[in-house]
């Protein structure tokens, strides 16, 4: 095995580890991910001044693309990390944002 072959395995296997594992649905992904700090349900957390998203009213105060970018790249001066950064895909991203949409009562 050459030294960049091993190199590259390294590199790879370093990727797998550092990145968070990502449940198959959204749904899970927003237990393991979003519920601690968003609420099981989406009522979010006073304490930590989470959005409300069961609410109509807070739910129109957010276009898909800005919950999208808000998960995808984290809210500047705040505790949302970036989960694009973790290795969460668009796709699964754009399904937690169609989660977080039917959260609304």
């Amino acid at each position: 095995m050459t030294t960049s072959t091993k190199a590259f395995i390294v590199a790879l296997a370093t990727a797998a580890v550092s990145s968070i594992a990502f449940g198959a649905t959204a749904e899970e992904n927003w237990k393991a991910q979003c519920a601690k700090c968003h609420g099981a349900g989406g009522e979010g957390k006073a304490a930590m001044k989470t959005a409300n998203y069961t609410s109509a009213d807070v739910q129109a105060k957010f276009t898909d693309e800005q919950l999208f970018e808000a998960t995808k790249n984290g809210v500047k001066d705040t505790k949302m990390p970036a989960y694009g950064a973790k290795g969460m895909s668009d796709d699964d991203i754009k399904a937690l944002v169609a989660h977080i949409r039917s959260l609304k009562k």
